[in-house]
């Protein structure tokens, strides 16, 4: 790599040529870098954006995406305190209509409906993918937990995402407190980071029972159900485009593809009217 040397900068016009020197000394694996196009994006989203890109790398050769997961209320602070993601695949569409507020949104649009369930543990694990159970002999059963604060003879532990900031968590909430069992229940949260950090509580055995998205529950064995939508608040699923990327661009494109759409339902995504 050849040495730059740059003395006695002191205008403006110097300042903005050293960092171009300096740009250009880089080696290229590095200015490569800068061409990434990243995608900040909802845990719940984990195994279904990965499936989606892979199949978008090898029908358009693009190998240029890179994704970081996490609850869509940290994702936000994030981008708001500069990061450099070019799309934002949000939990809900309330963090993407405030950033839209703040223009920093160029597009915005709800891709799938996201849906909460109520996963128990099982320690067989031959029993995958979860098994769907009534829902409400299992919230019953959850009640009867919390009434009791036991759970087969252990102590109760039931996960959810921090309502705060992860909006799984926040429906998870609306869910307990919709059936009175927020008040007495919260002496037995293990609350999680993140949605996706709560299915991996459930799938240890690290809980009893765990407030999870519906889209992780491929890869958990045990039992769920699906907790019925008069429960809580919708969960749009919202894309914000944040850069003019041309490949930013293009995969939102794909993501309204009929292969994509066909993804999102595997993953039991509900589409969009």
């Amino acid at each position: 790599m050849p040495r730059c040397v740059v003395r006695q900068l002191y205008s403006g016009t110097a300042v903005a040529l050293y960092f171009y020197i300096a740009l250009c000394c880089l080696p290229a694996s590095v200015q490569a870098r800068q061409e990434v196009t990243r995608i900040a994006a909802a845990s719940s989203m984990r195994f279904v954006l990965d499936e989606l890109i892979h199949h978008y790398k090898k029908d358009t050769g693009d190998h240029t995406l890179e994704v970081v997961y996490g609850s869509s209320g940290n994702l936000y602070r994030q981008i708001l305190q500069g990061a450099p993601y070019d799309m934002f695949l949000s939990a809900d569409s309330v963090y993407t209509s405030e950033l839209r507020k703040k223009n920093r949104v160029l597009q915005e649009s709800v891709y799938a409906m996201g849906t909460l369930i109520l996963f128990k543990h099982a320690d067989d694990l031959s029993d995958l993918p979860a098994k769907v159970l009534p829902e409400k002999a299992l919230l019953a059963e959850l009640a009867e937990a919390v009434r009791t604060g036991q759970y087969a003879g252990n102590q109760l532990k039931l996960a959810l995402a921090n309502p705060a900031h992860a909006p799984f968590g926040r429906a998870a909430k609306e869910v307990l407190q919709s059936l009175d069992l927020w008040g007495t229940g919260r002496a037995y949260l293990v609350i999680a980071d993140n949605v996706s950090q709560a299915a991996q509580f459930a799938r240890t055995g690290a809980v009893s029972f765990a407030f999870v998205a519906q889209s992780l529950v491929q890869n958990l064995s045990g039992q769920y159900g699906v907790i019925p939508q008069h429960h809580y608040t919708p969960l749009n699923l919202t894309l914000a485009l944040l850069s003019d990327s041309s490949t930013a661009h293009s995969f939102l494109a794909y993501t309204r593809s009929t292969q994509a759409k066909e993804i999102f339902k595997q993953y039991r995504l509900r589409l969009p009217e």
